[in-house]
This record gives structure tokens, sequence and C-alpha cells, in this order.
């Protein structure tokens, strides 16, 4: 018998034809209680699933339950009527998976558009696996990301404010005199940071303050 639940929601769902013979909810429950705590971690968006070697009782009282991270099974002690049985299941953490829909170079801001969902065991893969969408899309490569592959924490940054070849707004202030024109920035860096920019047109590179998201200024007080 299968018995899935997410993290912290603690329901409990089988399949229907087993319903007649189901464990009883308390100790369904208690398991999903006592789950994240036994594995470790728990992300929000994860969904437990344990596959049980047979069917508990109803109406048991869960006495014990113990985790195996190498076989990555759980044990449970189930009490009936004055019986314990020992029962077994192995354990899987589901989640929704953000991957590359194609290599995303170094460098790069990850667009929502690069990215798809794959279904994968928490408990098989690395610990630091991205599992919010969310959280990866906007932000900045720091390696190649292959395509289809999962992205880790430590594969990404927060986006800077300016990218290095980006296309940026350059204002130059001089005694009142504001001019705008366009360029490319030749690092990348966040408010406030000094950078190497050439104007569009132009083969000199000069330094320029970035002053917001795209946007630098050349010659306003540091």
């Amino acid at each position: 018998m299968r018995t899935r639940f997410a993290p912290f929601l603690f329901a409990a769902v089988v399949a229907p034809a087993l319903l007649a013979s189901a464990a009883s909810a308390s100790v369904a429950v208690e398991v999903g209680e006592r789950l994240p705590s036994l594995v470790g971690f728990a992300p929000p968006d994860g969904e437990f699933e344990i596959d049980w070697s047979r069917v508990p009782p109803a109406n048991g009282t869960l006495r014990d339950l113990s985790y195996d991270p190498i076989r990555r099974s759980v044990t449970a002690l189930v009490e009936l009527q004055g019986v314990t049985a020992r029962l077994s299941g192995r354990v899987r953490l589901m989640a929704e998976v953000p991957v590359p829909t194609r290599t995303v170079a170094r460098g790069e801001v990850i667009a929502d558009s690069d990215l798809s969902t794959l279904r994968l065991d928490l408990l098989t893969v690395h610990r630091d696996v991205q599992t919010g969408r969310a959280g990866v899309a906007g932000a900045e490569a720091r390696r190649s990301l292959p395509a289809g592959r999962p992205i880790l924490a430590t594969d990404i940054a927060a986006a800077r404010d300016v990218n290095r070849h980006q296309e940026i707004d350059i204002v130059y202030e001089n005694n009142g005199v504001v001019i705008a024109t366009k360029g490319r920035a030749m690092e990348s860096g966040n408010l406030g940071d000094v950078i190497r920019v050439q104007p569009t047109g132009v083969r000199k590179i000069i330094d320029a303050r970035i002053s917001g998201p795209g946007a630098v200024t050349v010659g306003a007080p540091g």
C-alpha cells in the first residue's frame, strides 16, 4: 500500500481500492507529523510517499517510528488490541524540480521560459537541489547549467543590476548638464559599483557608477 502526504499538511491519500483496509487516519497523520524531523528536511512543495510492505491494521496505535537514511525506509510499530506489529515501508520525497530546457551559459540570467520541471525523489539527489521555480527564474548562472539537469543552490546567484555585455543607459552629468546615451557594460555589478562601460559608437572605455538596473551615471558625485 502506498501512502502519500504533503509535509506540514499531514493528509493521507490512499488508492480507492484500499480505502476499506487502509491504516487508521490517526496513524497516517502521526507518521506524517514525525517524518520531516526523522528525514531531516522537507521542503513545503515536497510530498512524502510510503510504499508499505503490507497494509497496516485499521484502528491501530503508532508506538514507534524510525527512519533508515541508507535504505530510505521507515519501520513502524503499530499496536492493535494488545498485539504489536512491525511494519516497514520505502520512503520517497517527491517534488517538481526546475530544470533548464537548454544549456544556460555562465553569467546568463535565467528566464522563466528557460525552465521546465521534472518530478524527482529528493532523497536520491543532492540536498541543495532547487525545488522552487520562482527561486531560479531571474537568477544568474554561476556556472554552465546543462539542459535537463537539476539546479543546485550553489549554481545560481541573485541577478546583478548590470550584467557584462548588457546594453545599458548611460547618463552624463556635468555642471547641471545631463546627456543620455546608450552603451554596453564591460563588467557586471550592483547598485553603487563602478564598472567599465563603452558608449555606443565610441572606442574609448570609461568608468561609470551603476545607478539602477541597466543604468549607469558618469560624472555624478561619488
